[in-house]
């Protein structure tokens, strides 16, 4: 089991060695305690995000299993752990979301964020609201629960000021597009404790969220076609897919 895994990783593009660990891990399972098997959740579950993110969206679905089997086996112990930025909390949310199952996350934020600590709850709950109303196309219920996010802590900050932009758009809220760009850039300016990894998509956004602006007020196929060619060549973007769907259009 633990040699098809390391294989996996080893080679990631042979995908049957995951799935035969996998296999393995499912008849092998009970003979391991807790601990044990929150572990090898772990790295199966690393395993599949490094696979999501290398655009194979299949892996979301084996994502979207493997956190079922874990609450099931009721292994979400980390969702009560203090882990600044973030919290795995969010990771089941973000991929209910893309696979479409929206009843699904809502079970799941009612039922389990009660687990989550108390100083970031209402912070991770009214963003988890906000990106499945977003999703769902209820602008006003998502921009509800948004203007309730403290932004105490700067992931819950900019992952809501980007879904703000993005619904403005969306809205035609051109006026308001401004002043939240505005918001951000002074937002990231003034917290110098954000690590570029986390800074470098949200500016590359704004970038082309601005450009994305002015075509929307004057469109033409030339610039529409270079503005794609941007967005294509950077590496770190947020909301990538979004950018280009807005241009397409």
């Amino acid at each position: 089991m633990y040699y098809f895994l390391y294989k996996a990783y080893e080679n990631p593009e042979e995908e049957h060695n995951y799935y035969e660990s996998r296999k393995l891990f499912s008849v092998l399972m009970n003979f391991f305690g807790d601990e044990s098997k929150n572990e090898f959740y772990k790295s199966m579950i690393s395993y599949c995000i490094m696979r999501q993110n290398a655009g194979i969206k299949k892996f979301q679905y084996e994502l979207f299993d493997l956190y079922n089997e874990k609450l099931d086996q009721g292994l979400y112990h980390e969702f009560r752990l203090k882990m600044y930025p973030i919290n795995q909390f969010r990771d089941y949310v973000f991929i209910g979301i893309e696979i479409n199952k929206f009843e699904w996350v809502e079970n799941f934020i009612n039922k389990y964020s009660k687990e989550l600590p108390l100083d970031i709850q209402n912070d991770e709950v009214n963003l988890s609201f906000a990106k499945l109303y977003y999703k769902e196309r209820h602008f006003n219920k998502a921009l509800q629960n948004l203007n309730q996010i403290k932004g105490n802590n700067y992931i819950h900050y900019l992952d809501s000021s980007v879904i703000k932009l993005i619904i403005y758009y969306e809205m035609e809220k051109i006026e308001d597009s401004y002043l939240e760009i505005d918001k951000l850039r002074h937002y990231i300016r003034n917290h110098k404790e954000i690590p570029i990894i986390h800074k470098e998509p949200i500016i590359n956004f704004l970038k082309i969220y601005q450009k994305l602006l002015k075509l929307k007020s004057r469109p033409y196929d030339e610039y529409s076609g270079y503005l794609s060619n941007i967005i294509n060549s950077v590496k770190r973007i947020a909301r990538k897919e979004w950018l280009l769907e807005k241009v397409l259009e």
